[in-house]
């Protein structure tokens, strides 16, 4: 029985490798085409695969590009923003510092302007009689009347100041001024009688009625306010010139106000030359005059004024107490 059971259980396993071997060498068709079918989806699926990975790829180095070229614009307009706020902000700092100075220039002007004020309103408010003292008898100078006589074919000489060495201190010029009265006072004279009518005389006398702030050289003092003009004198107070009506020996006096601490030198021009030159200024201490007289000979038409020849910055010709004064002899 126990062979039986043993021959039988051999049986089954050689029916088993039988059958797997004949699986094995006589395979089903139906399942090898389904197999086959499989297979060729799954290639065509993987070439499909492919190919939308490579367009993929594509796709993905083309964006990276474009978005590579719009980062490197990006940073060429920062760079320009970049140097045009620099530029913007040197401007703004430019434009800082000027307002810093004309800030600085309107307060200077302001105060020169408040001082102005200030020292025209203590200059309204001056006696002038009570500030200067009438000197007595023996205190006034001492000038020498007589006239020198001219022979007659004698030409007429000018005194000519040229004023070429402006800088020359006040005692120096008053030693000079002494000098020259020395000398005339001893020369022989004897006295001319010169004795006209009074619409003979050309004379004229003019004071500036208006101040003069800080007159450029060369320019015109322009006396404005006619006193008297007689014997045809022929003065302008719209250009400050004297024009001769009739030829002679002229004598010509002016004088030039100003405050403390500032000067201006003057000269009397005859067509456009110097023969005369005047200082007024250097008080530290109130308002100064200065005045000079000159006298030339004038053919008719001859034109004579006074005129600024340099001052200090500043310096101001005063009105009332500036005249010019003018006459033949």
């Amino acid at each position: 029985m126990t062979t039986n059971m043993a021959n039988a259980l051999n049986g089954k396993i050689f029916m088993r490798i039988f059958c797997t071997l004949a699986l094995f060498m006589f395979p089903d068709r139906t399942v090898q085409a389904d197999s086959t079918a499989k297979t060729t989806t799954a290639d065509d699926q993987l070439v499909m695969l492919t190919k939308r990975m490579s367009e993929l790829e594509l796709s993905y180095s083309r964006d990276v590009g474009e978005l590579t070229k719009r980062v490197q614009e990006l940073s060429d307009l920062r760079e320009i923003d970049k140097r045009e706020m620099t530029r913007l902000n040197q401007q703004v700092r430019k434009l800082q510092l000027l307002h810093v100075k004309h800030v600085h220039k309107t307060s200077i002007l302001t105060q020169r302007i408040e001082e102005i004020d200030r020292r025209c309103d203590e200059y309204e408010q001056v006696d002038i009689s009570k500030q200067i003292p009438t000197p007595s008898e023996n205190e006034l100078p001492r000038y020498n009347t007589s006239v020198i006589p001219l022979s007659s074919n004698a030409k007429p000489r000018e005194t000519m100041i040229t004023g070429n060495d402006r800088s020359t201190s006040r005692k120096n010029l008053r030693s000079k001024f002494s000098e020259r009265s020395g000398r005339s006072q001893s020369r022989p004279t004897r006295l001319i009688n010169r004795v006209s009518s009074v619409e003979d005389n050309v004379a004229f006398h003019a004071i500036l009625a208006n101040t003069i702030s800080d007159p450029s050289t060369n320019h015109p003092v322009i006396y404005n306010q006619l006193m008297f003009n007689t014997g045809g004198a022929n003065y302008s107070t719209n250009t400050g010139v004297f024009r001769c009506p009739s030829a002679g020996i002229y004598v010509f006096s002016w004088s030039i106000f100003v405050r403390k601490n500032q000067y201006i030198y003057t000269e009397l021009v005859r067509n456009n030359d110097g023969i005369g030159s005047s200082l007024a200024g250097e008080d530290t201490i109130s308002y100064t005059a200065g005045s000079a007289t000159a006298a030339t000979h004038l053919e008719v038409g001859d034109e004579v004024w006074v005129r600024v020849c340099g001052h200090e910055s500043g310096s101001d010709v005063l009105a009332n107490l500036s005249m010019f004064t003018g006459f033949r002899l």
